[in-house]
């Protein structure tokens, strides 16, 4: 697969969410990565650090402003402060049937969404395996703060389109 576009959007509630999707050539979209866990500040922006290394996103969202001063500031304290770091507040408009959550349906219907195979076991913790649990049980689960993040990766994709942010480098990811 050749990716073009990469975007992370880290969602922090009671858990963090660090949500990472690529778009293909054709527009595809597609989950690259999931990371949920409780981290601290510090912890959070080091995990930052590693992934931007690894997939060198274009742009990385953060669900909140005022959660986004303090990375900044973990992320210039740790000599990280050109990351294409932006906020992301959605408030209402993730229940808004153009802007939230419905709008993923639509866009599973429009088969805008590739989901990378999963051959893990039934009891797999990992983030992915969350993220599928999360979506089939949704909207009566315990939690949906990967669903969140996905939501808010998906408006960080129609952002970074409309202002024509990306590197536009291929990049083998299978």
């Amino acid at each position: 697969l050749i990716r073009r576009q990469r975007q992370m959007c880290i969602r922090d509630s009671s858990r963090t969410c660090v949500f990472t999707i690529g778009v293909l050539e054709d527009g595809t979209r597609f989950v690259a990565e999931v990371i949920v866990g409780r981290f601290t500040s510090p912890d959070t922006a080091r995990l930052i650090v590693d992934r931007y290394n690894y997939w060198k996103h274009d742009v990385i969202f953060v669900e909140n402003n005022s959660y986004q001063e303090a990375l900044l500031q973990w992320l210039k304290d740790l000599g990280y402060s050109e990351l294409p770091l932006k906020g992301i507040y959605t408030g209402e408009k993730k229940y808004s049937d153009r802007l939230g959550v419905p709008s993923l349906a639509i866009e599973l219907q429009q088969g805008l969404w590739a989901f990378p195979p999963n051959d893990h076991s039934s009891s797999c913790t990992c983030g992915y395996c969350e993220f599928l649990r999360e979506l089939r049980d949704y909207p009566m689960g315990k939690t949906d703060d990967t669903i969140m993040a996905w939501m808010f990766a998906k408006e960080a994709y129609k952002r970074t389109t409309e202002l024509g942010v990306f590197s536009g480098s291929p990049l083998r990811v299978y």
